[in-house]
């Protein structure tokens, strides 16, 4: 995680230096202040610094006086800042980036912030690049120790492909541990800790895994939200179970956030109170479940999945979408989805389970519960 301070600091020099010889008006902090920000401001241009690194900074109080009414902002840097929240831009829909500034396709950063416990920005509805030379045009949260969310607000960020929280996050109603691997960014059955909640990052297994009995099972019980990958390849476990699980968050770049492949002994995946399973960047076939000869997935099994979001492509099991009919999703209280998912195995419902992924699928049941009254999605 070195590296990524280190680069963050380079990043936010060029931008200090680059900011004095950018064009001043009165809606425009493309200096890093808000000496000339009035309180009728809606659109700031240029680039946004908040920071209070040397305690000279604006107080909570006069920036939500200056930016209460700001619906648009350009790319922005939060630093080492004292407040608690920023909610002096909840009103804020757009965020217009002039040129990549952070070479990176990022559009802003929320980075350091000791005494931040909530986000506050929950109508972000747009990002424009005029330039862009990254993979995402995102907002990244890093190194923020008393940050939480709630698990409505942590859906509705990652829907909108616009936040990546790359360090860890917090459930702020969470009773458990925040686990994420800071040395080797996922978790695997050699030190996945105890008592987990939440994981980011992710969890691996693969044909070398040994530590796959009860004590490991036991860790998976307490997961609600596992933000990041989980790849089961080769590995010799008997079942896969998290019955606590409620949001599956992929997040691995170009690659599936979700994939159970070739495990010979593999009988049975479950996650009854699932209700998101949604990737971060793949939109085709995200959730791969194939090659495992002793599972039977069911008809219930892919309707749920693809129901609260999955993207899923499930062949050469024992049985695709068409294995005994189990109950396990009934009655399970779902959040909104933004992205419906589809199945991709040709025999969904129908066939001999033995899918080629050419078939159209099934339409996705429509998600029932809402977002959060704080989130307003269109």
């Amino acid at each position: 995680m070195r590296m990524i301070e280190l680069n963050i600091l380079a990043i936010l020099r060029d931008l200090e230096e680059g900011s004095e010889r950018r064009e001043k008006n009165a809606c425009d902090n493309s200096q890093g202040n808000f000496s000339d920000v009035t309180e009728d401001c809606t659109v700031i241009t240029g680039f946004m610094i908040i920071t209070n690194t040397n305690n000279t900074g604006p107080t909570y109080e006069e920036m939500t006086k200056m930016l209460s009414n700001v619906e648009e902002i350009p790319c922005f840097a939060v630093i080492a800042v004292n407040y608690k929240d920023l909610a002096f831009l909840s009103k804020v829909t757009k965020i217009t980036c002039e040129e990549d500034y952070f070479r990176t396709g990022t559009s802003g950063l929320i980075y350091q912030n000791e005494n931040m416990e909530r986000i506050g920005m929950p109508n972000i509805k747009e990002i424009v690049f005029n330039e862009k030379g990254g993979v995402t045009e995102g907002i990244f949260e890093v190194y923020n120790p008393k940050l939480c969310y709630d698990m409505s607000e942590i859906i509705y960020f990652s829907k909108i492909r616009w936040w990546y929280a790359s360090t860890g996050l917090r459930l702020c109603d969470q009773k458990g541990d925040a686990c994420h691997n800071d040395e080797a960014g996922v978790w695997t059955d050699e030190d996945l800790p105890d008592n987990c909640e939440v994981v980011t990052g992710g969890i691996m297994l693969n044909e070398k895994s040994k530590n796959i009995g009860d004590k490991f099972k036991a860790k998976l019980v307490p997961i609600r939200l596992l933000y990041g990958t989980l790849y089961i390849q080769g590995a010799k476990i008997d079942e896969l179970v998290f019955p606590n699980l409620e949001v599956f968050i992929g997040f691995a770049f170009y690659q599936p956030g979700f994939a159970v492949i070739g495990c010979p002994n593999l009988s049975k995946i479950s996650f009854p109170k699932i209700s998101v399973i949604f990737d971060t960047y793949i939109d085709d076939a995200s959730f791969l479940v194939l090659e495992n000869e002793k599972l039977s997935v069911s008809e219930a099994a892919c309707n749920r999945w693809t129901s609260v979001g999955a993207v899923i492509r499930v062949e050469t099991n024992a049985a695709n979408c068409d294995g005994e009919s189990d109950v396990q999703y009934l009655d399970v209280i779902q959040f909104e989805s933004g992205q419906t998912g589809s199945s991709n195995s040709s025999n969904f419902g129908s066939g001999s389970g033995n899918g080629s992924g050419s078939g159209s699928g099934i339409k996705a049941n429509k998600i029932k519960k809402l977002y959060s009254d704080n989130f307003h999605v269109e």
